[in-house]
């Protein structure tokens, strides 16, 4: 593995890590990036100067598809993919300790795929979807099941927590098929859905195709070459825009922090959206060499990563592609 700092152009450090990266994202400081993927190793490094950081954290005979740290900072918790075919009851999801990286439980409910994960924000929760159409939510200390099955049409590809954590978003997607898929809410205590949105063609290999606007008001989704933003509580679209040369392409997307810009992701293409006074683009689109399949923004909304197909671990300042009034740029952790 090799990091390296590249020159003109917007600050970035690239790590090549050889291995498909599924899953990336930053530690509540900002001042790490954790990265998982098809070696089935999780692995920390400095954002200042992409340095590895402190021993990995390993699993045995399965891809990381999906990670997640808790907020407080005390849970890793990741989704497998199995490399063999898996019996009823194999672990499907690993919780960490963050600070020693001993295994505290594991759980099972999904068969060979799992999709996506997130943590409540109080962090006593997770959430897990997977390829065999379910979505279940788990006590962060007991492993134990709290809420599911939740049951599906298709693969569920994402699971998220409203920013309140009083809900779950769902998304479905499939590989083979062009019937429109779902976004689904339910509450998160009892799993009673609260509503349902047939609505967005979505793809397997979105790793990231909703995102919740902070006031837990509004849901945005990116499939199928556009981005739609929906009320949460009636459902009703509320505004749509396209996403330059991306047709089918399976689509991603983050929201800053301070809800001033939007990330897209499709294929190896990302741009930057301005969501605060209307949806137009702003700043430079990025190319890649290869498909990115995760992105995350750090908690100061001013450097992005994206893991990608090719093996790269990717850190960008975004203080030379975005104007300053969209960034709250946090000095002590930025890429210089």
């Amino acid at each position: 593995m090799t990091a390296r700092r590249l020159l003109g152009g917007s600050r970035l450090i690239e790590i090549s890590t050889q291995h498909e990266i599924f899953s990336v994202f930053f530690t509540e400081d900002g001042k790490q990036v954790v990265s998982g993927g098809e070696e089935g190793v999780l692995r920390r490094w400095r954002v200042d100067v992409g340095q590895e950081v402190g021993e990995p954290i390993r699993t045995e005979g399965a891809e990381i598809y999906a990670a997640a740290l808790s907020p407080d900072r005390e849970r890793l918790v990741c989704g497998l993919r199995r490399l063999e075919p898996v019996n009823d009851g194999e672990t499907d999801a690993i919780v960490w300790d963050a600070q020693t990286h001993e295994k505290v439980f594991d759980v099972h409910g999904h068969e060979n795929t799992v999709f996506s994960v997130d943590i409540s924000p109080d962090s006593m929760q997770f959430a897990t979807g997977g390829c065999n159409k379910l979505a279940f939510i788990w006590s962060m200390r007991t492993g134990k099941r709290l809420v599911g099955p939740l049951e599906h049409d298709d693969a569920v590809i994402m699971v998220r927590f409203s920013p309140d954590g009083d809900r779950l978003a769902t998304a479905t997607g499939t590989s083979d098929d062009e019937d429109p898929k779902s976004i689904c809410i339910y509450d998160s205590e009892n799993g009673q859905q609260l509503l349902e949105i047939p609505c967005c063609q979505f793809s397997q290999n979105s790793s990231s195709p909703l995102a919740w606007s902070t006031d837990g008001l509004q849901l945005f989704a990116a499939s199928s070459g556009e981005v739609k933003c929906f009320d949460t509580s009636s459902g009703t679209l509320l505004s749509k825009w396209s996403i330059p040369d991306a047709d089918e392409s399976p689509a991603s997307i983050i929201l800053s922090r301070n809800q001033k810009f939007a990330v897209v992701v499709a294929s190896k293409s990302l741009t930057f959206w301005d969501t605060s006074t209307g949806y137009m683009q702003i700043g430079s689109e990025i190319e890649h060499t290869s498909n990115v399949w995760s992105i995350a923004l750090s908690p100061s909304d001013d450097c992005i990563v994206t893991g990608e197909e090719n093996g790269k671990v990717t850190l960008r300042s975004l203080c030379d592609i975005l104007p300053s009034s969209y960034l709250t740029v946090n000095v002590s952790n930025a890429i210089h």
